[in-house]
């Protein structure tokens, strides 16, 4: 698994693994919007010992794609304008990071979460194959 992740946080309940280049995107942002940053490290710990509930705008079910014969569910953890997005893989054992993205409107950009869909199912096929 560490070899497709730079970061894995592990907690009692969920692990969450940020891919590389999420994880370098996840460190910019300690330098441009360090506030953004440690609201959204501490909402990943949390996740990451108990799993949530958490408030709609804290993190939240962001879409669904039908690829490669299921659905894959696009989720977001969100601190203003600043978002990390992924979804769970390896039977819902991890939580994959894939992508990190700041905001410049309120519509949801369909073309990057589907590329996060993709990237998730490709996580997943790799961890339940190799």
């Amino acid at each position: 698994m560490t070899d497709r992740f730079a970061d894995i946080i592990q907690g009692r309940k969920y692990s969450v693994a940020f891919t590389k280049s999420a994880s370098k995107d996840f460190g910019k942002l300690k330098k441009d919007r360090g506030q953004d940053s440690s609201r959204l490290k501490g909402l990943i710990r949390k996740f990451c010992d108990y799993g949530g509930p958490f408030q709609d705008h804290q993190f939240k079910r962001e879409e669904s794609f039908k690829l490669d014969g299921r659905t894959v569910v696009v989720y977001q953890f969100r601190s203003n304008q600043v978002r990390v997005y992924g979804g769970y893989i390896d039977n819902c054992k991890i939580f994959a990071c894939t992508k990190v993205h700041i905001k410049k409107t309120n519509k949801a950009d369909m073309k990057m979460l589907e590329n996060v869909a993709k990237t998730l199912v490709q996580l997943d096929r790799g961890n339940n194959h190799g």
